[in-house]
């Protein structure tokens, strides 16, 4: 019996050493070995001729290397086939041009696997966006944003159900006639349609990220906003936004926003509990131009880590918020002292600026904000002298208290301060 076990324990270990051996072997046999295909290759030079400056940026695109190493190219690792073409200003940031263009290049129509284009920076001298793009039904990830393009942004865009990145951000010369085909890309998350022409209804179930900050926008602040339920980064508004109307108590709706970002001179902009009745994830909150009333007794269902309010007419007080690191409220009418809710959070920035603010700066400010590394406290009404504690700011490196009424004692520990 013992003979039995053993022998059968041999044959199972042989087995074993036979897998094993086929399953490395097969690992070698498959490990992908590839070149870029052919009619690519030809299809990316012939796009490199478009621009007129294509050196030094582009000087590995040539026939002598194999273009899945070229700048900016990615291949299938197994296929070759060309996946991913990126040529945006963050991939060149060190690059010693900026690339010129006539167009983009029709040859873009044979890189049928390429599901990543970032053309961003690049000066297309006011070049229509090609239909043919709405094509390339592999994309995931299209940024056409600062590429001087212009004219209509044509429907094709549509036909991209994979896109799961839109950015066309950055000009004014685009123009959108309709908006009905965003409705079709199914797969879109994040949307930046940044400083264009934009005044259409946007549906798209899937939207995470809407940028619409900057745009010429003049009309209605809009409603349906509050339908994009899945949204989590809304950006809206900015210097030249003619925004006009009330915040519809539908932004309240959005259960799953995370970052608000709202501007404009133009709204009679009143936030008020009811803006922010489902949101419970919201980190990030900045708001410029508009006024801000709560009742004292308000609890929001979210914790700040940043907030940020410019030129804002704060009627009532803003909740605490123990969470927050990053604290800026420029502009809006504070008065009295320095507030003493401040060391119950855990601030590492806190700008104070252009306020009402009065009286002497605490002398345990060191033990309110420990890891202080910003304080901004210029264009207020601050008295007295400097206090040691100051100095026990180890972190701190910047400070601003120009422009108040502050003696003139300086601190013997300024010295030690080498960052600042």
């Amino acid at each position: 019996m013992g003979k039995m076990m053993m022998s059968s324990t041999i044959i199972l270990s042989i087995f074993l050493f036979i897998d094993l051996s086929v399953i490395c072997c097969s690992e070698k046999v498959v490990k992908p070995t590839f070149v870029c295909i052919t009619r690519e290759r030809k299809a990316l030079l012939k796009f490199r001729e478009s621009f007129w400056n294509p050196f030094p940026t582009l000087s590995s695109w040539n026939d002598t290397k194999d273009c899945c190493t070229w700048q900016g190219i990615g291949c299938d690792k197994f296929t070759g086939h060309v996946t991913r073409l990126d040529l945006g200003y963050k991939s060149l940031l060190h690059s010693d041009n900026s690339l010129q263009g006539k167009m983009i290049d029709p040859s873009h129509s044979e890189l049928k696997h390429l599901s990543y284009l970032d053309l961003s920076g690049i000066n297309f001298q006011l070049s229509p966006i090609p239909a043919f793009l709405g094509s390339m039904t592999q994309l995931r990830h299209l940024n056409l944003s600062r590429t001087s393009l212009s004219g209509v942004v044509p429907h094709d865009l549509g036909n991209l159900s994979s896109l799961s990145v839109l950015d066309l951000g950055g000009y004014y010369q685009l123009e959108f006639d309709d908006l009905m085909w965003v409705s079709r890309l199914s797969s879109l998350e994040h949307l930046n349609m940044s400083y264009v022409d934009v005044l259409q209804r946007i549906c798209s179930s899937a939207l995470r990220t809407l940028y619409l900050f900057g745009n010429q926008l003049s009309c209605p602040f809009p409603s349906w906003l509050g339908n994009l339920r899945d949204l989590r980064e809304l950006s809206l508004g900015g210097d030249n936004s003619q925004l006009s109307g009330r915040i519809p108590l539908s932004l309240g709706q959005l259960s799953n926003l995370e970052i608000l970002h709202l501007s404009s001179s133009s709204l009679d902009g009143t936030l008020c509990e009811a803006h922010f009745a489902k949101i419970s994830k919201l980190r990030i909150l900045a708001i410029d131009s508009l006024k801000f009333i709560v009742g004292f007794d308000w609890v929001p269902h979210f914790q700040l880590e940043d907030l940020e309010m410019q030129s804002c007419d704060i009627e009532s007080h803003f909740p605490l918020q123990k969470e927050l690191v990053r604290l800026y409220l420029m502009n809006c009418s504070i008065s009295g002292a320095l507030p003493n809710w401040f060391h119950y959070m855990n601030l590492t920035e806190l700008q104070l600026s252009q306020n009402h603010i009065q009286g002497p700066i605490p002398n345990n400010i060191s033990r309110m904000l420990p890891n202080l590394e910003v304080l901004l406290l210029d264009e207020n009404y601050i008295t007295g002298s400097l206090p040691d504690s100051l100095c026990k700011l180890k972190f701190l490196i910047a400070l601003d208290l120009s422009k108040n009424q502050l003696s003139c004692n300086v601190l013997d520990c300024w010295g030690n301060f080498q960052q600042l």
